[in-house]
């Protein structure tokens, strides 16, 4: 899965669900008197004409064709970053620390946990296609709670947000950093506190979790990309 898999318009190969994805981000940009694009996954001349349009503002010579990857694409979707919580990185705890590489035993932590209040609206930390929900743990009994979603960018990198309730019918749409996906969730029944001789310190830090990679799969530090996002307030 990707933001785009096939090239798009002229002389493009035009699979319906690429069209339909390159025609959604067109029409972000179309303003009266221009009329939207359908989104009906047909590469016609419209679509053609349009993507020129849009090309014309930054190509000599535009070609009326979007690669997956290439710098078309990235001017249509531009890939920016959001603090999806509003919060900060979750210190150490009982169960450990949420900053990129802290130890969790025999193994490295592979991503940023944001401190969150149960409930609380969560932001798109990327901007990207929406591929598909994910599930950090395949058994338990919050194993179908604790959910969350998987971001394609237009640059190739991807992005994992997890514990949180996603809205409903966000697969396959396009989404800005910052816009709000789904609420957080409470980790303290997959996680109860335990047992120690110090005020709070058993409780695990509620958060969710940010896993980032590069277009060759590389893991990203989130804590790297998200500081220079531009502050998007929810709705």
């Amino acid at each position: 899965m990707a933001f785009i898999s096939h090239s798009v318009g002229e002389r493009g190969a035009n699979p319906a669900a690429d069209v339909n994805i390159i025609q959604t981000a067109l029409n972000y940009y179309t303003r009266p008197p221009m009329r939207l694009l359908p989104v009906n996954g047909v590469a016609d001349q419209s679509l053609f004409d349009r993507i020129r349009d849009f090309q014309a503002t930054f190509m000599n010579q535009p070609d009326g064709r979007i690669d997956p990857r290439g710098t078309s694409v990235q001017r249509l979707w531009p890939v920016r970053y959001a603090n999806p919580t509003g919060r900060a990185i979750r210190g150490a705890d009982a169960f450990g620390a949420g900053h990129f590489n802290a130890p969790r035993g025999g193994r490295r932590h592979d991503g940023v946990d944001y401190i969150a209040t149960p409930n609380q609206a969560v932001a798109a930390p990327m901007s990207g296609k929406v591929v598909r929900i994910t599930r950090p743990y395949p058994t338990g009994i919050d194993a179908n709670v604790l959910s969350g979603l998987e971001i394609h960018a237009s640059d190739g990198s991807s992005c994992q947000i997890w514990y949180i309730s996603p809205n409903t019918n966000l697969v396959g749409t396009l989404v800005h950093a910052g816009d709000k996906i789904g609420t957080a969730r409470t980790l303290q029944i997959r996680y109860p506190p335990r047992p120690t001789p110090s005020r709070n310190a058993g409780v695990m830090t509620d958060h969710v979790h940010v896993r980032i990679h590069d277009r060759n799969n590389r893991p990203v530090d989130p804590s790297t990309v998200i500081p220079r996002a531009i502050a998007i307030p929810l709705p």
